[in-house]
């Protein structure tokens, strides 16, 4: 008897239905989180593809292989999508500052900052389509929602590593200063690769003028 085998109910295995699809189908209910990466992935793949102003909900929601319908229980408007993927894309950025681990001693300090530099471009690198495509279209910032609070905070993050530093003798800047300038330096390396620099001189030059910053 179905229902006993599989462990459902009569009114479990009718709630698996999908009740866009066609009659009779039967598929596993895709959790909302994961429904709404599909969503994401898909948008930020055709963005990359087409442009954004050319794709449109049922590009969006045919390459996630969703119905059209599912878009707008995740997504007021394409803009509302346009924000979500920014948050996306700088929230990765906030984790991988936040794996960054403090040096062990004073020693160990030029080579964390090698890895900082390197990190936060070959990062831009990786994501430089979807984040040059995000950053051309218009769209206001925030303090308390988007991606604003994520840049905060990715900037905060930097502020304590440099306070460390400090803390601990290996850097001789002033925390007041050094973390906006460092965080300014290395946007503007980004745009630089963005706009098609070498990667290895950008690399090189930012570790150089990282270190002449902090390095006591």
């Amino acid at each position: 008897m179905a229902g006993v085998r599989d462990g459902t109910t009569p009114n479990t295995a009718a709630a698996l239905r999908d009740p866009q699809g066609p009659p009779g189908r039967t598929r596993t209910i895709r959790a909302p989180e994961t429904r709404r990466a599909q969503l994401l992935t898909a948008a930020g793949a055709l963005f990359i593809e087409k442009g954004i102003g050319s794709v449109s909900v049922a590009d969006i929601t045919t390459r996630a292989g969703l119905a059209k319908g599912t878009f707008y229980l995740y997504f007021e408007s394409r803009n509302a999508l346009l924000e979500a993927l920014r948050v996306e894309v700088m929230g990765k950025a906030v984790e991988a500052f936040g794996r960054l681990e403090l040096p062990a001693s004073a020693d160990d300090w030029p080579a964390c900052l090698d890895t900082l530099v390197n990190g936060a471009l070959d990062f831009f690198i990786e994501n430089r389509d979807l984040h040059d495509l995000l950053s051309s279209e218009p769209h206001a910032h925030s303090t308390d929602r988007g991606e604003w609070p994520l840049v905060m905070s990715l900037h905060g993050r930097l502020q304590e590593l440099i306070a460390a530093g400090i803390g601990s003798g290996a850097l001789a800047a002033d925390v007041a200063v050094a973390p906006t300038l460092v965080f300014e330096l290395l946007h503007a390396a980004g745009h630089l690769l963005g706009d098609g620099a070498d990667p290895v001189k950008v690399k090189a030059e930012a570790r150089r003028m990282v270190k002449a910053i902090l390095l006591s």
